[in-house]
């Protein structure tokens, strides 16, 4: 899996290499063991991040969510999580509501 994407990132398929970096967790243990000492979990990463800034683009969900966050509708709410003490942020963190 690994070698797949690293070659393909060297033959230039930016789009190939990143769906098959998709799946790398970013352990670290193909760098540990690479004998081209390269680090090929930042080549996954930046093909997925050049694929996704320059060949598949935003989706509109992002984009809605940055118009909310440039308007400050979020900004009371960060600005009062950032004032309360440890113990009710981790309380609050601990019953969020988790969404898959």
């Amino acid at each position: 899996m690994v070698m797949d994407y690293v070659q393909a990132a060297l033959k230039g398929d930016v789009e190939k290499a990143a769906k098959l970096s998709f799946d790398c967790i970013n352990c670290g243990l193909c760098a540990v063991r690479c004998p081209a000492e390269i680090v090929p979990y930042n080549i996954g990463q930046l093909a997925r991040r050049l694929f996704s800034k320059y060949i598949d683009g935003p989706t509109e969900h992002v984009l809605e969510k940055v118009k909310e966050v440039e308007a400050g509708k979020f900004d009371a709410e960060i600005k009062e999580l950032k004032n309360l003490d440890k113990a009710t942020l981790q309380s609050r963190y601990e019953t969020r509501e988790k969404r898959l």
